[in-house]
């Protein structure tokens, strides 16, 4: 099945929906209404999807790499393209609020630009006491991730190449290491000190 869209004027949007039953279509006004409706029904079947999903897992390694950091004194924030009620799902289903691995959370609808913005690094440095982007390291498995960090301007920028990019996807992007798994980020933090 396809939707073709048409844009009428800088104000209306149409859909034009097959009716494979009978050839024909169904015309539908795209409302900013009728948009906020879908993507909260989006945002609802989200949620209820991570809290029953039995796959959901961290990634390898991520709950010892948490409390290694955590035990040299780093303090370790996470920042998401979720909404603020997706995340708070996925950090309770992880149990990494209640096991204290993490000082701070900040998703992109609490922040006025998202990836590949620097907005949720710097939220998360006001959160946890952080004054300098010197001292910030990035982790992410995307290229808005390497980007946020490179425009954030911090001292490390790691691209971990066993997640959702592969190694060539992310080493186009600006970058201080690319690590194949979190296990890896404690010695280069820990590096010189």
């Amino acid at each position: 099945m396809y939707v073709l869209f048409l844009l009428l004027n800088k104000f209306s949007l149409c859909a034009y929906i097959p009716r494979l039953e009978t050839g024909g279509f169904t015309l539908l006004f795209v409302t900013p209404e009728l948009v906020d409706k879908v993507h909260s029904l989006y945002l609802q079947a989200m949620i209820r999807f991570y809290q029953t999903d039995p796959d959901l897992q961290e990634a390898p390694g991520a709950s010892e790499t948490f409390t290694a950091l955590k035990k040299q004194g780093i303090r370790v924030a996470l920042d998401t393209g979720f909404d603020r009620a997706t995340a708070d799902v996925l950090l309770q289903r992880l149990g990494w609020l209640e096991q204290g691995l993490i000082d701070a959370s900040v998703t992109s609808d609490e922040v006025a630009n998202g990836r590949p913005h620097p907005d949720m690094i710097f939220e998360a440095m006001r959160r946890t006491g952080v004054d300098q982007v010197s001292q910030v390291a990035k982790v992410g498995d995307t290229p808005s991730d390497l980007q946020q960090g490179s425009r954030a301007g911090c001292r490390y920028v790691l691209g971990v190449t066993s997640g959702s990019h592969a190694a060539k996807e992310l080493a186009k992007e600006p970058h201080t290491h690319l690590i194949e798994h979190l296990s890896e980020l404690l010695a280069i933090l820990t590096e010189g000190k």
